[in-house]
């Protein structure tokens, strides 16, 4: 007896044999392994950079050493230095044999500029010793002139010159105040002896004895 019934139903493939279908249908797996790690890029290690902020400074030379000249220690330059002739007072200031007073120191402390280490070089100062008198009269300039003068008054063997001085001076780029010293010189020692005389005056005026 003959099914009246049909079916477009596919006979299963017998088990354990691969079905064509399903292996069309099938997708490529995925590739699990792990993402390859891109490649780094090494830079150069720079070492940290330091900055220096120096001021009041002048003459620094930046290499291998580093070097600073600072307080006004280093040479002053010559294209500013005046050009100034030398008289006969000059001449006879230089040559004079007479002892300084504090009176002289006073007035070229008035006169002599910041290039006063030049002096402080040329009678033996050192570094050290200029730096302090900088230092402990940093705020007046005219003060640490004469504080230096007067040491090297106080300090020499022999009972300094004004001779030696006002050489020293002119080779030591302080011309001016030779010139000025020069000019006043007499004035300066007058004021200096007025004193004394007044008070003579005074002494040979008073009796000794009262009556």
């Amino acid at each position: 007896m003959s099914s009246q019934y049909t079916t477009d139903a596919m006979p299963s493939p017998p088990r354990g044999e691969p079905n064509e279908n399903e292996n069309q249908n099938k997708q490529p797996k995925e590739n699990l392994e792990e993402p390859k790690k891109k490649q780094q890029i090494s830079y150069p290690k720079y070492a940290p950079v330091n900055v220096v902020n120096i001021n009041g400074s002048s003459h620094i030379v930046v290499g291998n050493q580093y070097t600073t000249y600072v307080n006004n220690t280093n040479l002053p330059n010559k294209n500013t230095v005046p050009t100034i002739a030398e008289t006969k007072d000059i001449i006879a200031l230089k040559a004079s044999k007479k002892k300084l007073t504090k009176e002289d120191l006073q007035y070229l402390s008035k006169h002599m500029d910041q290039n006063w280490v030049w002096l402080a070089r040329h009678f033996r100062y050192s570094t050290g010793q200029i730096d302090q008198f900088q230092y402990k009269y940093r705020d007046n300039l005219r003060e640490t002139i004469y504080q230096f003068l007067l040491d090297w008054y106080r300090n020499t063997d022999e009972p300094s010159t004004v001779g030696e001085l006002a050489t020293a001076l002119w080779l030591t780029s302080q011309q001016e105040a030779v010139k000025f010293w020069a000019q006043d010189y007499d004035a300066i020692n007058n004021q200096a002896i007025k004193p004394l005389g007044m008070l003579l005056t005074t002494i040979q005026l008073t009796p000794l004895f009262k009556r």
